[in-house]
């Protein structure tokens, strides 16, 4: 805009100069043309230029009216930054009261949940009290029966007498469970330890290298410990007898008989102990690691009755209850050996299977 005006007044100035020459020009006919037309254009210019000015008024009042909507959409961009920051601390807080109206809710849910609990509660206490009702009003009835019966007969004492069938006294009792234990620990530990100090001496290689059986010499090994058993068993019976007056209800033979028996399941579980050992402090440790819970799960010191039902059954089928029972039947009682077949049955399938894992053992 501002180099066409300038145009515009170069124009001007040309034509007002070739104003001075006019009567030079009006002698010329061409050039008396040209300087009409320029004239003419010069005046066209002239209304050109006044039209410029009037639009360059208005662009002015335009661009006055443009600054005017700047400064309007500045205020009105800062209102909206206002606006906005508003409605962010709006959200903030409906933030804050939708988390309040949760954990309103999750209150009022556990109120409710304490309502039903305390009404069950209340239903539960209601049907006890109706069972007491019951109970106190068949107590009540029984009371009336009470009531109606004669004195002579509520004044009759119930006698109870305590008769005992076998005629044992404690020590009796007690007798076949003490020889029993005692089999246990010296046939274990004796065997355990003899078979040790004989392997780490030599005697053990010298007997594997002759022309002995394996079978042969434990078959040895178990007749030369039952010989020791039933010289133990016998002094244990001699002084239970002659000391304690302890009566003996089977006879002797079936009773030594039954003796050995149990002897042999005790002798090769030591020989099984043995045979995973390498020293004397190793074996004896077995040993009780495995005597000691033998015995108490065996009901000989703790009642079986207070343990569980697996306990139970797994410490009847144990050698030593096996052991304890079978001479308390003899002792005590005087069963008959055929009697109790089933029992010397496991004792003699344990004493199988001990033998067969320890002559199974190629270390030996």
């Amino acid at each position: 805009m501002e180099t066409l005006k300038s145009n515009i007044d170069d124009i001007k100035m040309l034509s007002n100069e070739l104003e001075q020459y006019k009567e030079i020009f009006a002698q010329n006919p061409s050039a008396l043309s040209a300087y009409t037309k320029l004239a003419s254009t010069g005046s066209q210019l002239s209304q050109s230029d006044s039209a410029l000015n009037a639009i360059d008024m208005h662009m002015q009042n335009a661009i006055e009216e443009m600054s005017k909507a700047k400064r309007d959409l500045s205020q009105i961009a800062v209102d909206l930054e206002g606006v906005k920051q508003d409605l962010g601390k709006s959200n903030e807080d409906m933030g804050y009261f939708n988390s309040q109206l949760s954990a309103l809710g999750e209150t009022i849910d556990r109120v409710n949940s304490l309502i039903e609990n305390s009404l069950a509660t209340t239903d539960r206490v209601k049907s006890d009290l109706d069972a007491s009702r019951e109970l106190m009003d068949g107590f009540i009835a029984k009371l009336d029966e009470l009531q109606a019966l004669s004195p002579d007969f509520l004044s009759n004492p119930v006698i109870i007498n305590k008769v005992n069938v076998y005629g044992a006294t404690n020590l009796e009792i007690m007798t076949p469970v003490a020889i029993a234990l005692v089999l246990l620990l010296t046939t274990i530990l004796l065997t355990g330890v003899s078979f040790i100090v004989e392997r780490n001496e030599g005697a053990y290689s010298r007997l594997i290298i002759s022309t002995t059986s394996k079978m042969t010499l434990f078959a040895g090994k178990i007749l030369g410990q039952l010989i020791f058993v039933v010289a133990e068993a016998a002094i244990i019976l001699a002084f239970a007898v002659f000391g304690f007056g302890v009566k003996v209800s089977a006879p002797l033979p079936d009773l030594f008989i039954a003796i050995c028996i149990i002897a042999t399941s005790f002798i090769t579980l030591g020989l099984f102990i043995s045979n995973y050992t390498r020293i004397q402090s190793t074996t004896i440790l077995a040993g009780l690691l495995i005597v000691i819970p033998m015995i108490f799960i065996s009901g000989i010191i703790i009642p079986a009755e207070l343990m569980s039902p697996e306990i139970q059954r797994t410490g009847a089928e144990l050698p030593l209850s096996l052991g304890a029972m079978i001479l308390t039947e003899l002792i005590v009682k005087g069963t008959p050996l055929a009697a109790m077949w089933l029992e010397f049955a496991k004792l003699l399938a344990s004493s199988a299977f001990f033998t067969a894992f320890t002559l199974m053992n190629r270390n030996l």
